[in-house]
Formats: structure tokens, C-alpha cells, sequence
């Protein structure tokens, strides 16, 4: 990294001369914004505030409402490095599938001229796309399923002006979205690998008995792998290894301790989640959920 040249990259093209680096005036000791540069976040975070401002002020994003305070919470995407989820809310109650659909494209040409003019791009192959629509039966709301909407398309500005068509995945399917394997309906999916899933726990909404039905299962097929029965008992499969257990993990203690770390990390800080909690959970009044006795 200290021997490369750095070039800037916009909308209007890539600068003829490197801004920076082994052959610039100054040096080498910047280093670009690459991998393992310390300035890496703190630059792409400068950038993407930029075009995230820029597309809240052209309209774009959804504003909600919380039912306990009342208050109004806006928020346009959410931002994981190179991975982005933009968020759409219908304008206003019962709108038609194909306005609304309208108004998600306009909101993605927008981001694409965006992206494109700070020098990145969007991928076609790494994107897709959720419509959450729903229709009434026997005067209770019902999800619309995948065949009911193969009718509407989304399409993504490519740099050259061309653009491309994005899936509609249905609401069901789970896919990785900044870093997370999730769904809108937030049905669980197992990885097979305990890292990964562990990564994402905090944000898994399965109930306890769920998660160790699906966790359950996984076990009783790797087991034999391990060199185990699979009819072992359900304490021995838990319990450490320091008391003659096989040590796996307990993953409705494994999530409790999740959601009480996001708990302590954000509650009454200031973040945005802490934010979005204390709305959640303080109330109009702004009592503390967590002072009750239970």
C-alpha cells in the first residue's frame, strides 16, 4: 500500500494524476483509504453521510411513527461498509401496488446517481429486492405472496447509463443483508457455521422454543459427525467440557446474553439504536421499562 499510486474516482472520471502516493509530492505515508488503513471508516463514513443526507433531502426513506410516544423516527438506509439497504414506506395509506412500486424506483435512480457521483457503483448481481404488500381476507390483512407481484420489476442506473434489473425475492426467502442472514417475515435461518450465526443473534426475532427446535435438529445431524449419538442428552450436549459435556452452545442463553450486551452498549447513550430503544421501550411518560418489577 505504501509503494501504490492513488488515483480519485467521481461521476466526471478518474483523475489523470495520483492524488497520492509512491510517486506523489506527499509521499507514501497516506496510504489510500484501502484495507487495513486506519482513516478507511472514518473516510467512507465522511462520504456516505454525504449521500445519504443529499437522498433524505430529495424525499427518499421512511418515517415512522412510534405508538407508544408518538414520536417520529426517519431513517433512509442502513449502511454496513459496501452493503446498503434502502428503506421504502408507502407516501400515504392504501396506495396502489404499481404507484408504490414507482416510487421505489425513483428512489433507487436517485441513490444510483449518487453512488455514481462520489466514483462507486451499484451491482446487479449482489442486488435484489423485498415488497411487503398485503390484501385483505375475511377483514384480516394478508401478506401477498412472490406470484401475486411477479408483475412489478425494479431496475438498477449502471455507470454507463445503461440499466439492470434487480430479483423480487419473496418475503420468505432469507438472504445476507449488511452482514446479517435475514427475511421481513424474520423467519430463522440456520448457517452452518457457529460464527456466523452468532454474529447475527442479537438481531434474530425467532422465540426461544424456536430457536432451539432449529438449533435442536442441526445438532442431531452433526453429532454423529463429531463422534457423538445423536440421541445424547440434552444437558450432556450442552454442558462445558471441563464437566465431561461436549460443550455446544445453549442459544436461547447464547441470544439472552446477546440482547442484554446490545442493551448495556446502547441503552441511554445516545446511538441511534439507543434512540430507537428508548422510544420503544420509555414511553410517552419516559419511564423506564427496565425499573419495573417483574
Amino acid at each position: 500500500m505504501q509503494c501504490m499510486d492513488y488515483f480519485i474516482k467521481t461521476g466526471f472520471g478518474i483523475s489523470d494524476e495520483p492524488a497520492f502516493g509512491g510517486s506523489a509530492q506527499l509521499g507514501s505515508k497516506l496510504m489510500g483509504l484501502g484495507q487495513g488503513s486506519g482513516a478507511a471508516p472514518g473516510g467512507m463514513r465522511n462520504i456516505i453521510t454525504l449521500v445519504d443526507n443529499a437522498y433524505k433531502r430529495m424525499g427518499h426513506g421512511m418515517a415512522a411513527t412510534s405508538s407508544i410516544s408518538g414520536r417520529i423516527l426517519i431513517l433512509a438506509a442502513i449502511i454496513y461498509v459496501d452493503d446498503t439497504d434502502l428503506l421504502h414506506w408507502a407516501k400515504f395509506y392504501g396506495i396502489e401496488d404499481e404507484e408504490f412500486v414507482r416510487q421505489v424506483q425513483d428512489a433507487n435512480t436517485d441513490w444510483g446517481m449518487l453512488v455514481h457521483a462520489t466514483g462507486g457503483a451499484v451491482k446487479p448481481s449482489k442486488s435484489f429486492w423485498y415488497l411487503m404488500s398485503w390484501k385483505f381476507h375475511n377483514g384480516r390483512a394478508k401478506l401477498k405472496t412472490k406470484q401475486e407481484l411477479n408483475q412489478f420489476s425494479i431496475a438498477i442506473l449502471q455507470s454507463d447509463g445503461t440499466t439492470a434489473v434487480i430479483p423480487l425475492e419473496g418475503n420468505d426467502v432469507t438472504k445476507k443483508t449488511p452482514g446479517v442472514w435475514s427475511n421481513p417475515l424474520n423467519k430463522p435461518r440456520v448457517p452452518l457455521q457457529y460464527p456466523t450465526l452468532f454474529y447475527g443473534l442479537s438481531s434474530l426475532y425467532a422465540s426461544p422454543d424456536e430457536l432451539e427446535t432449529v438449533m435442536g435438529s442441526v445438532y442431531f445431524n452433526a453429532l454423529p459427525f463429531l463422534g457423538y449419538n445423536s440421541n445424547i442428552n440434552k444437558a450432556y450436549r450442552t454442558l462445558p467440557t471441563d464437566f465431561q459435556g461436549i460443550g455446544l452452545k445453549h442459544w436461547s442463553i447464547e441470544k439472552l446474553g446477546k440482547d442484554t450486551a446490545v442493551l448495556l452498549r446502547h441503552w441511554q447513550s445516545g446511538s441511534a439504536l439507543g434512540v430507537a430503544l428508548s422510544i420503544s421501550h420509555g414511553g410517552r411518560t419516559g419511564r423506564k421499562c427496565f425499573d419495573s418489577e417483574f
